[in-house]
């Protein structure tokens, strides 16, 4: 065996490997790339940005809930009021 025939399986081995190396890295990127692109929309829409994501919707909801709770509360202390006076009035007829 010569150098030029040990050149000759050098070579054929190291392209063989770039080939190699490189079909893996296509493949890696063909099935990560899609993975990465879902995990980019769905941490776009955990965060804040001013009203279209997820997050503020839930935030407008929890807010719109807490308004709703307080006006509930308000208008059961009112209709406790009335039902005193209306006992009151009751009791004195």
């Amino acid at each position: 065996m010569n150098a030029t025939d040990l050149l000759t399986i050098i070579v054929s081995l190291l392209t063989g490997s770039v080939i190699i190396i490189g079909g893996i890295r296509w493949y890696i990127n063909v099935q990560i790339k899609p993975i990465h692109e879902a995990v980019c929309d769905i941490r776009s829409e955990t965060k804040t940005n001013g009203g279209s994501s997820m997050r503020d919707e839930i935030k407008a909801i929890k807010a719109e809930q807490e308004e709703a709770k307080s006006l509930r509360k308000a208008t059961s202390d009112k209709l406790d009021h009335m039902y005193d006076i209306l006992l009151e009035y009751i009791s004195k007829n």
